[in-house]
């Protein structure tokens, strides 16, 4: 095993060797405390060869100290001199490899100092501390390793340390300006520019003049994002900065000068003329610099501006027109160019640039935040949901100053909350989410933040009235929250109030055109204003005469934009046919008629007559009341309704429709519903239900759902002698699955899967019952917000007049706006 780094030039391997196994003994007999008296040749070789290495010559003497070494063995001194020439000599790393056996403590004052400052140099500085405080145990006022201490504290980021061992030299009396440039240095290290700042005033305060400190100073306040100050600094004492800091520097103010504009309180309308201006002001340093690393730093400045404009594919222009984009290395930037990657849909390398922040910043908790958006955006709901468990376990909940008795909540731990809340929303866990946001807003009622996302989880939990007070709540105590703005106006459109959202948009789109969320209001809003057409059609083979043994039904609507804010006129055409054993029935109707929205209400009215020749006029009306968040009420009448069967049709027959019912759902994971209907023939037969449904989902992931469904139905008819079914009285019972599973979704694309079972009993008057099933498969493919797509096949098992009936059926249905 090698015990030594490279060895220095000149030596050979037997010198290696020979001194690779003597530090070995050295370090093994220490204890004993052995010791060989030199010879006098020797001792004054030893003391030779230390005299010339103080004047800076290194070669000659540490060849005589090896060979001293090898011959007396067991002379620590010598080794404890060898080592220290090795320091002065630079090579730190053989400093390190070569004290390794050493014991720190066993160790003369000079080889700790020298062996920790080595450790230093190579970063090693859990074991520059363990040599450090080794010299402290030995004298507790040991000038150079308190500071050494504090330095090397400072090294490794150890914020902790950094503190309690710059008290610990006030508490010792320690002072003077090499201390307070130590504690400069160790909070500068930390990231405490302002700490640093108050011990490089307190060098210039004893010296005036000191030109290091003056230095430090003015890269303090640049840490503290005051480069104005920093360059009058240098303006006074010229010299302390390089003129490429210089430059730096006046890239920052220009840079500055762009958050303050971006970020101070405007006039509506005119915060992206602000921001156009200040991007503009990095623009005009671009021209006037020719320094290649501050252009570099500009073009950093200026793709972050863009970022923060909503400018994202001008940001993803100027970081892709970097020629070290692979190899950017600035952490804030590469977030904000992965923001602007979000923004433009390209989820991939967004968390790629994420990553690459995270890797150079591990412990900075909002990029870790950042990662879990992104991670959201591709759908990795599992791995988001464990960071932000991570980070919540890992952060503390409140924060305490050093040397203040204040405690206060850690901000950054509750963004993390709330960003763990809004990844369960995102992955479908509504419920988990709203108990998180609402046990934070039991501890912090007007926090703007948290009550925004709950009023988000109530509306995408179908509470339109709690989402509503929620939003108002939130503008209430901060009117100019954007993101309460574009929800309340979300949930204006899911109410049907679209005059007031209309109202609320244009005064988003005036102010904030260039906001990610109002572009995707806005687009909402847009096709909401296009017309629409639907069509459901579907085709089938029955074993049975009752529903037809081939059949087909097919029914469509146009709507019109909408006139106004309430109304919108639509045509109906509808097809109907089946084969039956006394022949074909067929039926072709067109209508038209008009749709009236309103909040609360919602109805439609169809006037209709027959395609094939006219006659067989027939009305239509449908009506929808929302009775709170968690009732619903559903009503028809139809007079010569599409609904009679066509094996009534074809014999001339009509019927008249009247239907009746609620629905009760309390969240998205469960409903129940019940109805009555009536339909009244014109052979004066009378054909009632009662029926009662509902639906519980047990398995809820974002992918992959299931829910328990079932559905219990009575009937009965006036006559049960009439040419078409119609049973005196039956009943039904099913119970039954349903799993969707989502095969893939990008943004408004997706394609999902339904496949759904169910058994149950059927049983009629006058005839045998027996069991009934079904069989369902359903693909629905959403190409954009424009157009859906939906196919289906399904098999059933009934029985009819105590005969059992196989029915396969076949469905297409499309949803379109243009």
């Amino acid at each position: 095993m090698r015990m030594f780094g490279p060895w220095p030039k000149g030596f050979g391997r037997h010198h290696y060797l020979l001194v690779s196994a003597i530090v070995f003994a050295s370090a093994t007999f220490a204890s004993e405390a052995l010791s060989q008296t030199l010879s006098e040749p020797d001792a004054e070789r030893r003391d030779e060869a230390v005299r010339e290495a103080r004047e800076g010559n290194y070669a000659e003497p540490l060849a005589t100290l090896s060979d001293l070494v090898a011959t007396y063995p067991q002379e620590l001194s010598l080794l404890h001199d060898y080592v220290t020439i090795v320091a002065w000599s630079g090579d730190h790393a053989e400093v390190v490899a070569i004290a390794e056996p050493l014991v720190p403590e066993n160790a003369p004052r000079y080889v700790q100092l020298a062996v920790a400052k080595s450790a230093r140099d190579t970063q090693r500085f859990g074991l520059a501390a363990s040599w450090y405080e080794a010299a402290i145990a030995a004298d507790p006022n040991d000038r150079d390793a308190l500071i050494g201490r504090l330095l090397t504290a400072g090294d490794a980021v150890d914020t902790f340390n950094a503190y309690r061992l710059s008290e610990d030299l006030e508490d010792r009396g320690l002072d003077g300006i090499d201390v307070d440039l130590a504690r400069a240095y160790a909070f500068n290290a930390i990231g405490e520019p302002l700490s640093a700042l108050s011990a490089y005033d307190s060098v210039l305060h004893a010296e005036p003049g000191h030109r290091e400190a003056l230095r430090g100073k003015a890269l303090a306040l640049r840490s503290l994002l005051l480069p104005t100050q920093a360059l009058e600094l240098e303006a006074r004492y010229p010299g302390i900065l390089t003129a490429e800091e210089i430059e730096r520097l006046r890239a920052d103010e220009a840079a500055i000068n762009f958050r303050l504009t971006a970020r101070t309180p405007y006039l509506p309308g005119t915060q992206y003329e602000n921001r156009d201006r200040a991007i503009t002001l990095i623009d005009e340093r671009l021209d006037a610099t020719t320094q290649p690393s501050s252009r570099r730093s500009l073009l950093l400045d200026r793709i972050v501006a863009l970022n923060e404009a909503n400018e994202a594919e001008a940001a993803v222009a100027v970081f892709e027109s970097l020629p070290d984009s692979e190899s950017l290395d600035q952490p804030y930037v590469l977030i904000a160019v992965a923001k602007s990657y979000q923004q433009v849909r390209q989820p991939e390398e967004a968390l790629a640039l994420v990553d690459r922040a995270v890797a150079l910043a591990p412990d900075n908790a909002d990029y870790q935040l950042a990662r879990v958006y992104a991670l959201l955006d591709l759908e990795r709901y599992d791995e988001a949901f464990e960071l932000t468990q991570k980070l919540l376990a890992e952060l503390p909940r409140v924060r305490q100053a050093h040397g203040s008795n204040v405690i206060k909540g850690n901000e950054v731990w509750l963004r993390a909350e709330l960003v763990a809340g809004i990844t369960e929303s995102y992955g479908d866990q509504l419920d988990a989410a709203q108990a998180r946001f609402e046990a934070v807003l039991r501890e912090a009622p007007n926090n703007s933040d948290f009550r925004n996302e709950l009023a988000n989880i109530y509306r995408w939990r179908g509470w339109l009235d709690r989402s509503l007070a929620e939003y108002q709540r939130v503008l209430t105590m901060e009117d100019e929250v954007l993101s309460a703005q574009i929800g309340f106006a979300h949930s204006r459109m899911d109410a049907r109030d679209y005059r007031e959202a209309a109202s609320i948009l244009d005064d988003l789109t005036e102010n904030h055109a260039r906001n990610p969320g109002v572009i995707q209001l806005t687009e909402r809003w847009r096709i909401h204003n296009e017309r629409e057409l639907w069509i459901w059609a579907s085709s089938g083979e029955s074993s049975g005469p009752i529903s037809g043994s081939n059949n087909y039904t097919i029914d469509a609507r146009w709507y019109t934009a909408p006139l106004g804010y309430r109304f919108r006129a639509l045509v109906a055409t509808h097809d109907g046919y089946g084969e039956f054993p006394e022949g074909e029935g067929r039926r072709r109707r067109l209508g038209a008629g008009l749709e009236f929205r309103s909040p609360r209400f919602v109805a439609t009215g169809i006037v209709s007559g027959s395609r094939s020749g006219g006659g067989d006029v027939g009305i239509a009306g449908d009506a929808a009341y929302r009775l709170s968040d968690y009732w619903s009420l559903n009503g028809s009448l139809e007079w010569n309704s599409d609904n009679v069967q066509l094996r009534a049709h074809r014999l001339g027959l009509e019927a008249d429709r009247a239907a009746l019912s609620a629905r009760f759902a309390p969240h998205e994971l469960a409903s129940v519903g019940f109805g009555i209907e009536r339909l009244d023939y014109s052979d004066d037969n009378a054909l009632k239900s009662l029926y009662a449904d509902g639906r519980r989902r047990v398995i809820n992931r974002p992918r992959s759902k299931l829910n328990a469904t079932g559905r219990i139905a009575f009937g009965s008819a006036d006559t049960q002698n009439a040419p078409y079914f119609s049973p005196t009285s039956d009943r039904s019972f099913m119970l039954g699955l349903e799993h969707e599973l989502r095969l893939y979704r990008r943004y408004e694309r997706g394609l999902t899967q339904t496949v759904s079972v169910g058994s149950g009993r059927y049983y009629q008057s006058g005839f045998a019952g027996g069991s009934i099933w079904s069989l369902a498969y359903r693909i629905d493919w959403s190409l954009s917000q424009r157009l859906g797509v939906g196919l289906g096949a399904e098999r059933h098992g009934q029985f009819f007049d105590g005969l059992r009936e196989h029915t396969t059926v076949g469905t297409v249905s499309v949803t379109g706006r243009f």
